[in-house]
């Protein structure tokens, strides 16, 4: 694919940084890589935001996208201290997992004591677990996953508990019929054995502890944490911030309830719940529902055009999908504005994304709704140029997307 495009005015060519708007990078990177969400940026975006904005410790970082907790981690490595909320208990959890203070000694004492309760414990007898879990586990390999659950929340502290269920969360896909694929998920055959639960799970912990050995403690005075929290509302409590790096679901019908549905089942939600939470999120995929209506909210030109362009589409949720994705963007950036300083930076990584032919300019867009919203657009960095799916080349022919962060002022 050719990198010579022509960009739009206001954009910058940062196609430099185009490896780094993938997770791609973080796969290598001890910490980053004990979680990964597709459609997630590197560590190296958000360094380079902060370079470009001068931003130094004592400054202060929101993400209400928090995700796998990218941007939290990269400012914790500097010093700054970083807010993040998500409306997804998985995010929260990983993210909060990630930034938590540890003592790597005491963590050590702690996985001791684990590894003989595990031993000591008998299995479960029952389970109580969804249709999906009874599907994706088999019943013995699940008997040996909730043993190992139950040995951490018998030996660990609160702030351990994190460190060890998230090694717990990693070994899952090894055993579960139910593999994420793009933006849902197959069923396949799993050969592994259920005996081996203990032992990649210990392999799993041992890894993650030598992440930390490095380390040699915790950076003070500082402030990393997740809430859990719907970005279209400001998050209370937590004052403004300097700045705010973040990136929004992509209006591609990727629904992260589904992709992760196993880890989120087997440890934060039960069937219904997960169903809310699929009605509450973002309207990036088509089963999002609107949350509460958008005051003063009225889309520009620029989202008529691609609603009249779509009216054909066989699918009708897909309209009506990227209608409530820049409203509900609307909201979200109203809500930021409250969240950060006068004088401060924001940056929103996006995607533009292509549905039945269509071409959906998100990051073009969303620099007007943004400045409907009462934010000042500054500029838009071309970070990556991607190609559509395999079905949309079969029928349509090979174009490129773009992805871009679109940078703004707080007024």
């Amino acid at each position: 694919m050719s990198q010579r495009v022509r960009l739009p005015r206001g954009f910058k060519d940062r196609l430099d940084l185009s490896r780094h708007a993938t997770p791609r990078p973080l796969r290598k990177t001890p910490i980053h890589n004990w979680f990964l969400f597709p459609h997630s940026y590197s560590h190296v975006l958000v360094e380079s935001l902060l370079d470009d904005w001068g931003l130094n410790a004592g400054a202060r970082i929101y993400d209400p996208f928090v995700g796998a907790g990218t941007t939290l981690l990269a400012a914790k490595a500097r010093g700054i201290s970083a807010i993040g909320a998500d409306i997804s208990p998985l995010s929260v959890f990983v993210t909060n997992a990630k930034v938590a203070p540890y003592q790597v000694e005491k963590l050590s004492l702690t996985w001791g004591k684990i590894q003989r309760a595990i031993d000591r414990l008998a299995l479960p007898r029952q389970i109580e677990r969804s249709g999906f879990l009874e599907k994706a586990f088999e019943m013995e390999t699940h008997r040996h996953l909730e043993r190992i659950r139950r040995a951490i929340v018998q030996e660990a502290d609160p702030v351990a508990q994190q460190f060890f269920l998230l090694a717990l969360l990693r070994i899952l896909p090894h055993y579960s019929r139910a593999l994420p694929d793009g933006g849902w998920f197959r069923w396949r055959r799993v050969r592994a054995i259920a005996e081996t639960t203990s032992a990649r799970f210990g392999q799993t912990v041992r890894k993650m502890l030598a992440d930390l050995q490095p380390a040699n403690g915790d950076r003070k005075g500082g402030d990393w944490r997740a809430y859990q929290h719907d970005a279209r509302y400001r998050l209370k409590g937590h004052g403004q911030f300097d700045a705010l790096i973040t990136s929004p679901p992509y209006p591609n019908r990727h629904d992260y309830t589904r992709i992760f549905t196993t880890e989120l089942l087997f440890l934060f939600l039960d069937d219904d719940e997960l169903k809310q939470l699929r009605y509450r999120n973002l309207r990036s995929h088509v089963e999002a529902r609107a949350v509460r209506p958008a005051n003063g909210w009225k889309p520009p030109g620029a989202v008529l055009r691609v609603l009249d362009e779509l009216s054909d589409v066989h699918d009708k949720r897909v309209p009506r999908m990227i209608c409530g994705y820049f409203e509900d963007m609307y909201q979200t950036f109203a809500a930021c504005r409250q969240m950060v300083k006068p004088g401060g930076h924001m940056a929103f990584v996006v995607g533009n994304v292509q549905h039945a032919g269509v071409h959906v300019p998100v990051d073009e867009i969303l620099a007007k709704v943004g400045e409907r919203a009462g934010l000042k657009w500054k500029e838009t960095w071309l970070i990556r140029l991607r190609g559509n799916s395999a079905q949309q080349m079969g029928r349509y022919g090979r174009q490129a997307s773009r992805e871009s962060v679109v940078i703004f002022e707080r007024e």
